[in-house]
């Protein structure tokens, strides 16, 4: 079994799901990621939110390559409506992509997207 570049660890305290993923992250990567996210009671049918850090991590693709994630997130939009996903960055590259998803997502699917730098600055915004 091929180990993946990410973590998937659940708070039941606080309710959301940590996502880390670092190095080079691949859509294919991100695409696993989700399918491991939506088989967990907790994300798809508790209703905690979510805590993506890619902090240390460099995206393989650009943002004209965004329509398959874009897409993806559209079917799974019963499942993401009113939920929190903030996302950490350290570096601006990341940052440009992950700013793309949130108004779209926030306006779209109700799916409450926010990207930050800090920990401490997105965990104020699930909470």
């Amino acid at each position: 079994m091929k180990s993946m570049p990410y973590t998937l660890t659940i708070n039941h305290e606080l309710k959301f799901v940590h996502y880390a993923h670092k190095g080079k992250i691949s859509r294919d990567e991100i695409g696993e990621a989700w399918k491991e996210l939506l088989g967990m009671k907790e994300f798809r049918e508790l209703k905690y939110n979510l805590l993506s850090d890619y902090r240390g991590g460099s995206f393989q693709f650009n943002a004209s390559e965004l329509d398959v994630i874009d897409n993806f997130l559209d079917s799974i939009k019963t499942i993401l409506k009113g939920k929190r996903n903030a996302v950490i960055v350290d570096n601006p590259s990341e940052a440009a992509i992950s700013f793309l998803f949130e108004h779209h997502k926030n306006k779209e699917i109700k799916f409450h997207v926010k990207t930050f730098s800090t920990e401490s600055a997105a965990f104020r915004f699930l909470y």
